[in-house]
């Protein structure tokens, strides 16, 4: 005891202890003592555990030594209270902000089991826990509503409705899981309601008194097939909603739910089925492809640790029969785009590939090229090339292979090579962009170039900008590309990738000679030339996709492929050029298209149109863009100027601008992109729907319009992708309740607004590295189908490439105790501004410094380099484990604060605060109501009280200290008991306790902080022994 007392006061001959201690107990507090107070001894060899670099304070140091003596927080309560007081004092002093990179058993010591489950799990010492499930997610929101209302306030809360229970599309599941994401409000559910496809449609026809009942069935039939044209493109927007927020059960198939075209028609919800007799036969089959992509990315990635077997794939098969399952292909595709088809065996593609369906070489074809992306993988390419017949040797080119198949097989190779600059790939493609028809198989052309284009591009993605296309020089991409652009002759004519020109076959339907025909070929160069010099900033390879700006050149120039040109120019210039602002978009459209839109619309018009002589108009400026009149009351277009060429220029300028800030700020959130994008949509939106003389001069054709407003709206879910944002959410709505005269890809386009914006139940955001803006610019290229069944201009399929640009950022808190989520405010650095935000919250790139903004719960923080990187890997979003202190409620149950008080002000129950067993049996049975007869026997300390008054008095001190209960009980009944057993050694360990809280007062024990034990309960304990012992020297003295 005396050598701890010197120890403590630092007295250099208590430096080590003079002999060998008795026992392994006595050694390790003496190296407890040492490391405390003497700090500088370098004797004192480095501890293992000790953070590289670091400075470990002595309290720190005894933490890590008590770690390498194997000791527990138990164990230390079997040593004598006084002695064991300054170094339970170091431990509880490291627990609020315990440093970085210490091993899990340190922070299990202290306390802090939340920061023992994160070092476990960044250590890989554990696997990565799943999220939290939909249904915890679900109780967390609806208990923070509970608590939010008072039993008298109604409260509008999230409720899933009685019919949801069969949960075949994961719409319900989606909706628990967003719950604690979107609690203010019921949007996930609205917008859920808004992509089912697998209830009856609300169907409601108005019936005058002259209508006959044949005439309204007929009625009702042709509102039915508009609302099932709706439907049946709502898969789109389902699968981006449902992405990734469920695994697959061993031994259960995923179910994928039909596509119902029935119709309820109120009062008595009579269901009325869809007459396809004069319809399509395969109306239903890319539908119900879209329908089985969609349930297949409901599953985890791969790439989250959670593959799925060959087994579970093959027991998903479809049972044998006559009918064509076109779902399962796509189930496959989405399989392969999780990351999951790679487990399948050759064979098992081979069977697949045999079946003759459409869909199923499709999904399986674009699903092994997606998983092995960027591989060069051999086998499949093989199984790619056996697909394009430009290929295959001479005698296997009249092989009857479908024009999508081929599609996706082209497709499939960009994807398989993507960014390989692979020579022989490149040279292929190239000469598939501005190859003849050989023959008349020829549907689907335009597709077919789009995506050899797109192909070229991936494969070569960026090249352009690092050079390292060196040894494709010879080729001369660009200047190929920009003549396949352009137009004019072609240098090197060809209809075969194998060399000279097959005389053998020929197309008797087109003919094209010499000439490039740029009605096929400019989309697919444009989109090459863009991906291939991305974000290279070249000035050159930008003049080649400049606009026209002379009404000559503006008349020989399709609306469609300014749009495209807008788009490449931007991808080639990123950061150079694009900026979200008004001034930007005004500055791609050519003057002479401004100058003569802001004077449509004026007198001279409207004269020449309908023949009104002297006529005054007052006009309105649409939506506030194009300016107002430049020219006077009746200035009218430029006499060389064609006003159907100035509209349909300018609609399509303006949608290619804002799908190019779409793409640079994809997943961003960024308001001033979301601003101006939002003005755009608005104007776009104002010449579809108003019917003002303005407007009508100034509005084109309606499937061009249509095409704009679905790219506009597309823009600004990519912005805002999973952020869920209202503003969006509402417009968009707005947009789809049209149904009458739009087309089956305006529906698609608009479903896929809607789901970007829910992406993954809010979990997900867009990446915005280069192969995540070749995907995106894949998937939502501007050109939608006219039909479900239309290929024409881009393969459907390929719609659902934005699954390979996702990244999940979302981050949660987990109460570590309890394992369910909680409410927690953060606060975090983004763009180098200061955020704060409530977890569950969804987190951009430029995130850096995360940390806990409560003094709720115990500290944690992602700081440094990679940080948030490191929280984030792995997949399935990050999860922060946190513990909350004790006295606090959760903010479920108590949002704002008010009721934690009740605690500080007793009249708070100590069940509500902590589920501490040991807290809880000491209040119920010493801090209760004690017998006031019992109480006089109780002894009467000095300062202290009784028994019963001390335990009161104590509660309040080890609420959030719990393990000081036991010392203040130990130090209590030992000082209590001296009377009795005259034990010095309960005098020494007092004594140490005093010299405790004397060094703290004096600045000794550095690095302890906060007392563990009220300093004050320590002085009355010292003057109890002084008391002791004066009284024994009056007896002394009395006997004497």
């Amino acid at each position: 005891m005396s050598w701890l007392r010197e120890t403590m006061d630092n007295s250099p001959s208590a430096s080590s202890f003079p002999c060998t201690p008795p026992c392994d107990t006595s050694r390790i507090i003496c190296r407890l003592y040492s490391i405390l107070y003497h700090p500088n001894n370098t004797d004192l060899l480095p501890l293992p555990g000790t953070p590289t670099g670091s400075n470990p304070t002595p309290a720190e140091r005894v933490v890590l030594a008590l770690v390498d003596e194997r000791m527990s927080s138990s164990s230390l309560h079997n040593i004598p209270s006084g002695i064991a007081l300054p170094i339970l004092e170091a431990v509880h002093s490291t627990r609020s902000t315990p440093p970085e990179g210490w091993p899990a058993e340190a922070y299990h010591l202290i306390g802090r089991e939340d920061l023992a489950l994160t070092h476990a799990i960044s250590e890989g010492l554990i696997k990565k826990p799943k999220p939290t499930s939909p249904e915890k997610r679900f109780q967390a929101s609806q208990s923070k509503h509970e608590h939010e209302y008072s039993s008298s306030t109604p409260a509008t809360i999230t409720t899933v409705d009685e019919e949801d229970k069969e949960d075949k599309d994961g719409l319900v599941l989606v909706t628990k899981y967003a719950a604690m994401l979107f609690n203010e409000d019921s949007r996930v559910k609205e917008v859920s309601k808004l992509l089912r496809s697998s209830r009856p449609i609300f169907l409601k026809v108005d019936r005058p008194p002259e209508v006959s009942d044949h005439e309204f069935e007929q009625r009702k039939q042709q509102k039915l097939l508009l609302l099932c044209t709706r439907a049946m493109a709502a898969p789109l927007g389902r699968g981006m909603l449902t992405l990734g927020t469920c695994s697959p059960l061993l031994g259960t198939k995923l179910p994928i739910p039909d596509i119902c075209l029935a119709g309820r028609v109120p009062p008595n919800n009579a269901t009325v089925q869809l007459d396809t007799t004069n319809c399509s036969p395969t109306m239903k089959a890319w539908p119900d492809f879209h329908n089985g992509v969609a349930a297949g990315l409901r599953l985890t990635s791969a790439a989250e640790g959670r593959a799925i077997n060959r087994t579970w794939i093959v027991y998903n098969r479809p049972s044998g029969g006559d009918t064509v399952n076109y779902s399962h292909g796509g189930l496959l595709m989405a399989l392969g785009l999780r990351g999951h088809l790679g487990s399948l065996a050759m064979t098992d593609i081979y069977e697949y590939l045999t079946q003759g369906s459409d869909t199923t070489t499709v999904g399986v074809l674009l699903g092994m090229a997606a998983t092995k992306r960027s591989t060069c993988d051999p086998s499949v390419s093989k199984m790619l090339c056996l697909h394009i017949p430009s290929l295959l040797p001479p005698p296997f080119t009249d092989m009857d292979v479908s024009s999508v198949a081929q599609i996706a097989a082209v497709a499939g190779v960009g994807l398989l090579y993507q960014g390989s600059a692979h020579r022989l790939m490149t040279e292929f493609l190239l000469g598939e962009i501005g190859r003849k028809p050989s023959s008349d198989k020829i549907a689907d052309r335009e597709a077919y170039v789009l995506a050899a284009g797109f192909a070229l591009g991936m494969v070569n993605l960026g090249k352009g900008k690092t050079g390292a296309s060196a040894g494709l020089q010879d080729l001369k991409l660009e200047e190929r590309l920009t003549q396949y652009l352009l137009g004019g002759k072609d240098p090197q004519p060809s209809n075969s990738f194998r060399g000279g020109e097959d005389t053998s076959q020929k197309c008797s339907r087109i003919f094209e000679g010499d000439s490039i025909n740029i009605d096929v070929t400019s989309p697919g160069a444009t989109m090459a030339l863009g991906l291939l010099h991305i974000k290279s900033g070249n000035k050159s390879v930008a003049n080649r996709l400049s606009l026209p700006q002379t009404a000559a050149d503006l008349d020989l120039c399709r609306p469609d492929f300014l749009l495209l040109r807008v788009v490449a120019r931007a991808l080639v210039l990123w950061d150079q050029d694009i900026e979200p602002t008004s001034e930007w978009v005004q500055r791609q459209i050519p003057d002479v298209v401004s100058r003569n839109w802001a004077r449509l619309g004026e007198g001279g018009f409207f004269k020449v149109a309908f023949g009104v002589a002297n006529m005054t108009i007052e006009t309105h400026n649409v939506g506030g863009i194009g300016g107002g009149s430049k020219g006077g009351a009746g200035a009218g277009v430029d006499e060389n100027v064609d006003e159907q060429t100035v509209k349909q220029a300018y609609v399509h300028i303006v949608a290619g601008a804002c799908f190019a800030l779409g793409l640079r700020f994809a997943g961003t959130g960024n308001l001033e992109a979301k601003k101006v994008i939002m003005k755009e949509l608005l104007m776009l939106k104002k010449l579809r729907e108003d019917n003002d003389r303005q407007t009508m001069a100034r509005k084109p054709a309606k499937a061009m319009i249509d095409m704009s407003v679905g790219t506009a709206a597309v823009s600004l879910s990519m912005v805002m992708a999973g952020t869920g944002d209202l503003d969006t959410v509402k417009v968009v709505r707005q947009l789809r309740l049209k149904c009458e005269g739009v087309m089956y890809g305006t529906h698609a386009c608009l479903s896929s607004a809607l789901g970007l914006l829910f992406l993954g139940g809010g979990s997900c955001t867009l990446g915005r590295s280069n192969e995540d803006i070749a995907a995106l610019l894949v998937a939502f290229y501007p050109r939608w189908p006219i039909s479900s069944t239309d290929h024409q201009f881009h393969l459907q399929a390929l719609r659902h490439l934005y699954a390979l640009a996702t990244v999940e950022r979302s981050v949660e808190c987990v109460d570590v105790i309890t394992g369910n989520p909680v409410f927690v405010p953060v606060a975090f650095k983004e763009g180098g501004q200061d955020r704060k935000a409530m977890s569950p919250l969804l987190l951009k790139e430029d995130v850096e410094d995360l940390r806990l903004d409560t003094d709720r719960y115990y500290q944690v923080k992602f700081g440094g380099p990679g940080g948030v990187d490191a929280l984030l890997r792995g997949g399935g979003g990050g999860t922060i484990y946190v513990k909350r202190k004790v006295g606090h409620l959760t903010y479920q149950q108590d949002p704002h604060g008010l009721r934690s008080l009740r605690l500080e002000d007793g009249r708070g129950g100590l069940e509500e605060f902590t589920e501490d067993a040991d807290l809880l049996m000491f209040s119920k049975y010493l801090c209760g109501n004690v017998d006031g007869e019992a109480e006089k026997w109780e002894k009467d300390m000095p300062g202290l009280g009784t028994f019963s008054a001390f335990c009161k008095r104590t509660l309040p001190l080890v609420v959030e200290k719990t393990e000081a209960l036991q010392l203040y009980l130990n130090l209590r009944s030992m000082v209590e008991l001296l009377e009795k057993t005259r034990n010095m050694q309960v005098v020494e360990n007092v004594k140490i306790c005093v010299k405790t809280c004397v060094d703290d007062d004096k600045g000794g024990g550095e690095g302890l902080g906060e007392g563990l034990v009220e300093e004050e309960f320590l002085l009355l304990l010292g003057e109890n022994v002084d008391i002791f012992f004066e009284g024994l020297i009056g007896i002394d003295r009395v006997k004497e």
